[in-house]
């Protein structure tokens, strides 16, 4: 039985530096953008092989794609010409979670407007 594998964070996180979208590395190892969507959000493990195929599109050794970290990463985008692209990856997420954080902030303060509200109204 071949091993099986969850390393979505880092797959996506190479498919980001290198430019790729999910469609273009789904359709070069022969899979459903849907079902390269489940490796990278680990709903879904991956065979040696499928790990082998994209290693082989992004550009990456599989040993590196499976124990990539921060540092690794930084160490290969500063050797390969990416760093700005990795910068940018990190600018959006960071740009994403602010937003996102935004868009909750706003709901807790409607919610607690609704709430003196409606304290409002049982006090009537």
């Amino acid at each position: 039985m071949e091993q099986q594998f969850a390393i979505g964070k880092n797959i996506r996180v190479v498919r980001e530096v290198r430019g790729f979208s999910q469609e273009y590395v789904a359709k070069k190892i022969g899979i459903s953008q849907r079902t390269y969507s489940n490796i990278e959000a680990d709903k879904s493990k991956v065979d040696t092989e499928i790990i082998k195929n994209i290693s082989e599109v992004l550009d990456v050794d599989p040993i590196q794609l499976m124990s990539l970290n921060e540092k690794t990463l930084f160490s290969n985008c500063t050797n390969s010409g990416n760093l700005n692209t990795y910068h940018q990856v990190l600018d959006k997420e960071n740009d994403a979670l602010k937003n996102h954080i935004q868009q909750l902030q706003k709901e807790v303060d409607f919610l607690k407007e609704e709430v003196v509200f409606l304290r409002g109204q049982l006090t009537k």
